[in-house]
């Protein structure tokens, strides 16, 4: 006997196949946003994402790092997330957003490793939109993580030591790696380290 061949079905996976990334973007902008802010939001982002990060990430990806970018200004130029691809657990994932310029891998690389973060590999894209914004994405995959969940207590204290530490507001050494693992905050550890600098006096 023939297999039964169910035609709508058939039809709507060929449809989802002619569909452009760009596309998905707009519907995924739709669906989060609704039809008037996704055309606004689309007009600035249609062409902003890479060949790279179109081949990396999908467009809900996308829609959702839209959320962070709108969170960076001159004034706020930095912001972090911590994320599982695809809710795999085994490989949590760091995303660092930073307003018009790269971040060097020299000056990231110590901060993280400090933390106790092996990275284990980074994807940089470079995000230009309409109105002639740029915006990078560093997203760096992580090793060596038991203590690191991508909860909002987590994200909140990592980004703030991240950003502490980039501003020169926190010293950057192998303490801050109770960041993690004892969970505290940057201040807490700043005042941690004035108590040990005391005793060796």
């Amino acid at each position: 006997a023939l297999p039964t061949v169910n035609i709508p079905t058939i039809e709507a996976q060929l449809a989802q196949t002619i569909l452009s990334w760009q596309d998905h973007l707009h519907a995924a902008l739709v669906e989060q946003l609704g039809t008037i802010n996704a055309n606004t939001s689309y007009k600035e982002f249609a062409n902003a994402f890479p060949a790279g990060y179109r081949e990396d990430h999908t467009a809900k990806t996308a829609v959702a790092d839209i959320v962070h970018i709108h969170t960076l200004s001159p004034e706020h130029p930095l912001h972090l997330i911590l994320y599982y691809p695809d809710h795999a657990v085994a490989n949590i994932r760091l995303k660092i957003f930073s307003w018009h310029t790269a971040l060097p891998l020299h000056q990231v690389m110590p901060i993280l490793t400090n933390m106790g973060l092996n990275v284990e590999n980074e994807h940089p894209y470079k995000i230009e939109t309409a109105s002639q914004n740029i915006i990078w994405i560093h997203d760096f995959g992580l090793t060596n993580h038991a203590a690191l969940n991508p909860t909002p207590a987590d994200q909140t204290r990592l980004a703030a030591a991240f950003i502490a530490i980039w501003r020169e507001q926190m010293a950057n050494d192998s303490l801050n790696a109770l960041i993690i693992t004892a969970q505290l905050d940057w201040r807490q550890v700043t005042l941690l380290r004035t108590y040990a600098h005391f005793l060796r006096q």
